[in-house]
């Protein structure tokens, strides 16, 4: 279910990254797309040169600027932004280490276009979304599998 402060967030993206290659991904894609879950935050994938130009057009949301990020779980160009209360996280180039997958790879191969308010978003398929829940064992897997039939 997505509110109307996250339409106003997204909303504020959709314009912010006009010609940068990403999508969002996590329990935000999974709302856009129909799946009854509540997003909490909004997690933008992307490559290296994106995660950069992402970090430039944010700059007056940043909270943590983008650069190669090191943790027990993932690296990637990570970096924060607060868009009107709402946490933004960007991934450029996301490696999984726990477990050790390249689950994200070839993202760009893998989005889908979504319309919302008067313009779109990208979003990456339900179907990438559950391969990836599925190797890193999320908690909403279930909910996908429910809403996929699967």
């Amino acid at each position: 279910m997505i509110t109307r402060k996250f339409n106003k967030v997204l909303k504020i993206l959709s314009e912010k990254l006009n010609r940068i290659d990403y999508v969002i991904v996590g329990s935000t894609n999974l709302a856009l797309q129909g799946v009854n879950v509540k997003p909490k935050d909004v997690d933008i994938l992307t490559d290296k040169k994106g995660a950069y130009s992402i970090n430039e057009r944010l700059k007056e949301y940043e909270t943590l600027n983008v650069e190669w990020r090191k943790s027990k779980r993932f690296n990637s160009y990570f970096g924060k932004f607060n868009i009107n209360g709402v946490e933004v996280e960007v991934m450029g180039e996301l490696h999984n280490n726990i477990p050790p997958v390249e689950v994200w790879k070839d993202f760009d191969k893998n989005k889908v276009k979504i319309k919302i308010n008067n313009s779109f978003i990208y979003g990456i398929s339900l179907e990438k979304e559950l391969q990836a829940y599925t190797v890193m064992k999320k908690k909403k897997l279930k909910q996908l599998k429910e809403f996929l039939k699967i």
